[in-house]
């Protein structure tokens, strides 16, 4: 190692020091001691300090007391560190072991143990940032001796403070330390740091030496694009033969592919679907240069997609450029869907009424309302959906009733909004669910207010359940709530629930949870047979009990289907 690198030992501060100590020194006596010191008097401990407000003046008083100390009253400054509040400690613990360092750092390294701090690394950091500006040799020969996590944090304190050391140097240094890669990676990344003037001579003595390492594929990947830049896609071929890793050559290949997008795509696109379509091909790369694609042209890059031959990524790359298409340009592509293929319509749709939304409700709601293609159905769903879930959950729901456009939908669009209202205001969904007129025999609206209440929180529910209408509303409404009682194991609530229907009712409201109760927990409903109010229920349960416990093993079953048996009532049993 050459002389003039290996400064030699001393007992005394540095040049360095003595000029930043030099520094302080001149400060406090230029500014004045009425403006940095309470006292001329330079301070003895630690606790001398504490009579300064200002963590800066607090700083210079720390070295003026550094400065003259020798090793014993630098042991006893370490020593009342450790009284000092753990938050601070470090602060002060690290100038100290630095000036010791200038005295004996090895006795500067021990101390380091006896501090027993939060993070030592911060401390073997200090002691070598001074060890290594000394004697770079003796740091570099005591570091090897430690263990895994000290030898690494010194070497990243000796790199870093030795600045003046060749990139050569660097790497012997960290490969007596066992972390040779360590500087291979801060070299590389000081050299690239810089504009690469000659991309194809760099990329010639990198690429040996890393080329298997996927943690180095930033590196190559950076001087590719370099490459790429000046050259062209044309140099992709030889980057691809150079790298025998497949993690590294996709990265870097893909890289690479993504620069050359932003100005030739119809070439990144070209070769990307090359690599992609041959024998042990990535399968996304030519993805990445589509992504660029989009953000510049996405009526290109959706017509190349189209033009690709395999089905999958054919519909893959569709897809995802529809969708990106879709969040930029809402209005185009809503007005585009009859042309698009039949599978993108549902992405698309819900992409560009997901942007728009976003963007201007009301006037996505417009142009929903004004079209007469066939995905109008979709659109609106799509619209209700989105346009329900945010904030103004409630001019969805307006637009639904009174835009005279969408009647034909209504019946339709209302029960997916509810569906969300539900959730968000449940107040209102109930009282919008029970405003609309109830259909034939079919269950009006509320019913289905309660099954979604019921899903979220059945007291909740329980508390809504007053309000349904009567007839074959409440049997549902009654059903979907002790459903979810039994889903949530709680079938005392569900036998419970059906005192509050008339006798003549218990029957249809029981035989509608059998089917769920018996698949969730079929002991569960034979232990409270016993429980339901009559004869005839209890007969209907025990025959859905049988089917269940025959569906599963009767053989292993044979005594619960014993016990259900018992309540069998005679028809039923000659039904069954």
């Amino acid at each position: 190692m050459n002389s003039h690198r290996n400064r030699s030992l001393h007992s005394v501060p540095s040049a360095k020091s003595q000029f930043i100590l030099g520094i302080f020194v001149s400060v406090v006596l230029a500014m004045g001691s009425s403006q940095l010191c309470a006292s001329e008097r330079v301070p003895s401990s630690l606790k001398d300090l504490d009579q300064y407000s200002s963590p800066f003046n607090r700083n210079v008083e720390l070295h003026l007391l550094l400065l003259n100390a020798n090793e014993q009253q630098l042991l006893e400054l370490l020593a009342e560190s450790k009284e000092v509040d753990r938050r601070k400690r470090p602060h002060l613990q690290r100038p100290i072991l630095q000036r010791l360092s200038q005295i004996d750092p090895n006795q500067a390294y021990a101390q380091i143990e006896l501090l027993t701090a939060d993070d030592p690394k911060q401390l073997i950091e200090a002691v070598f940032a001074e060890w290594s500006s000394s004697n770079l040799e003796e740091a570099v020969v005591f570091a090897s001796s430690l263990d895994e996590n000290s030898r690494f944090a010194a070497l990243k304190s000796i790199l870093f403070e030795r600045t003046d050391l060749s990139a050569d140097e660097r790497r012997d240094i960290a490969r007596q330390l066992g972390h040779e890669r360590y500087a291979v990676n801060l070299n590389m990344q000081e050299m690239l740091s810089k504009p690469i003037d000659n991309p194809e001579e760099t990329w010639n003595e990198l690429v040996d030496e890393i080329k298997d390492d996927p943690g180095q594929s930033w590196a190559l990947a950076t001087v590719a694009r370099a490459w790429a830049e000046k050259s062209g896609v044309r140099i992709l071929d030889r980057v691809s033969r150079a790298l025998n890793n497949d993690q590294t050559r996709q990265w870097v290949l893909g890289s690479v592919l993504r620069k050359v997008a932003e100005s030739d795509p119809q070439s990144a696109f070209e070769y990307a679907l090359k690599l992609d379509s041959s024998p042990g091909g990535f399968g996304s790369l030519v993805a990445g240069v589509t992504d660029t694609w989009i953000k510049s042209d996405p009526r290109s890059a959706f017509e190349a997609a189209s033009q690709v031959e395999k089905l999958g990524l054919r519909r893959r790359l569709q897809d995802s450029v529809v969708r990106a298409w879709a969040y930029e340009m809402p209005r185009d592509v809503l007005s585009a869907l009859d042309t698009l293929p039949d599978h993108l319509h549902h992405s698309a749709t819900r992409a560009a009424i997901g942007a728009w939304v976003q963007e201007d409700p009301n006037e996505a709601a417009d142009f929903v309302a004004r079209m007469d293609s066939q995905s109008r159905k979709l659109a609106a769903s799509n619209l209700v959906a989105i346009w329900s879930s945010q904030e103004d959950y409630s001019a969805a729901l307006d637009w639904i009733q009174t835009e005279p456009r969408m009647a034909d939908l209504k019946p339709l669009l209302l029960p997916e909004t509810l569906m969300y209202l539900a959730y968000r205001d449940p107040t209102l969904a109930m009282e919008t669910a029970l405003a609309q007129p109830i259909s034939g025999d079919a269950p009006g609206l509320e019913a289905s207010m309660i099954f979604y209440l019921a899903s979220k929180d059945p007291d909740e529910a329980l508390e809504f359940l007053p309000q349904v209408r009567s007839g074959s509303t409440k049997m549902a409404a009654f059903g979907h709530l002790g459903n979810s009682y039994i889903q949530n194991g709680a079938s005392d609530e569900a036998v419970s629930l059906a005192k509050q229907l008339p006798a003549s009712k218990q029957t249809e409201y029981f035989q509608s949870l059998f089917t769920s109760w018996t698949r969730r927990d079929p002991d569960d409903l034979l232990d409270s047979l016993d429980q339901l109010p009559t004869e005839d229920v209890k007969s209907k349960a025990a025959v859905a009990l049988l089917k269940e416990y025959d569906r599963r093993n009767s053989a292993l079953y044979e005594q619960q289907a014993q016990r259900a048996r018992k309540y069998l009532s005679a028809k039923d049993a000659e039904s069954l």
